[in-house]
């Protein structure tokens, strides 16, 4: 397939009626962990997989390389298009009736994928890499993608696996929750939805017990939706991110939303967010609060 390099202006004026599952390609071994996860989730979703690749612009001269600006981006965009070329090959092998689409672009690469999430089902990244993408989109620049983004957003790290069930934490909206849901029903299995609460001072004795009661009516109007995917409701006592952790042993997805009213609410908007993202033993989606169905 040609490798057709995407403008602002193009990018911005196209409106698929079919959201894509994008992935971040960076020419590293995660990115394509993150391609394989990204075609197998379009193929079960009906909707193209679209690869992306984003490389800087260059606007200096280099005399010592006897290179001009102008020859610099163009061997960053032939690098972008093999690196794309060979994604592609990896996503028709892993799901080979998906449809690909391949994206080079030029720019930052928080900028690019923060726009082509504008439009698409989800966003994948591998966890590291040769161009350090995930580290750059959930680095020190405040997580760029997953606060100011518009779809999910999943980390492709640890074990990849088709056993165990989506763990989510739930804390004061639904949208992850949702999300979770909508996945298990697609792979064909379990969610376990998970509240943590923290000892107070006159907390009332049967406070496990009303937290329990909480998470199961917050989840009540999901289980209605999707009554072929069983839950398993867990309610503990302590800090969410390691009480995920633990959890994300054996889970095949950890869930975790941007907003909320408990402690989940920052787990991905700190120093937490970067030990879940960078340290959780499977892969993790982020979903931000957002007015459409996750």
């Amino acid at each position: 397939m040609p490798v057709r390099e995407q403008t602002h202006e193009t990018s911005a004026r196209a409106r698929d009626p079919v959201r894509p599952v994008v992935v971040g390609v960076d020419g590293s071994g995660s990115a394509l962990d993150a391609v394989r996860w990204a075609a197998r989730d379009a193929a079960r979703l009906g909707v193209p997989v679209r690869l992306v690749h984003a490389y800087p612009r260059s606007d200096r001269d280099y005399p010592a390389l006897s290179m001009n600006a102008d020859q610099i981006r163009a061997e960053l965009r032939a690098w972008g298009a093999d690196r794309l070329r060979a994604a592609e090959a990896v996503a028709r092998e892993t799901a080979p009736g998906v449809t690909v689409e391949l994206r080079l672009h030029e720019g930052d690469p928080r900028v690019v994928l923060r726009r082509e999430s504008e439009h698409a089902a989800s966003v994948v990244l591998g966890h590291d890499g040769a161009g350090g993408l995930s580290r750059l989109v959930f680095g020190s620049c405040g997580l760029a993608l997953t606060v100011h983004g518009h779809r999910p957003v999943v980390v492709v790290r640890g074990r990849v696996t088709d056993q165990g069930s989506i763990v989510v934490g739930v804390d004061g909206t639904t949208t992850a929750a949702r999300y979770a849901m909508k996945m298990a029903a697609l792979y064909g299995t379990s969610v376990t939805a998970v509240r943590t609460w923290h000892a107070a001072p006159g907390d009332p004795a049967d406070r496990h017990d009303a937290e329990h009661r909480a998470l199961v009516a917050r989840m009540a109007p999901l289980t209605e939706q999707f009554p072929g995917v069983p839950v398993e409701y867990l309610v503990l006592r302590g800090r969410p991110g390691h009480t995920l952790l633990e959890f994300g042993q054996h889970a095949r997805l950890l869930v975790v939303g941007t907003h909320g009213s408990s402690a989940f609410a920052g787990l991905l908007l700190g120093s937490t967010s970067q030990s879940l993202a960078f340290r959780a033993p499977c892969p993790v989606a982020v979903v931000p609060e957002d007015p459409e169905d996750a």
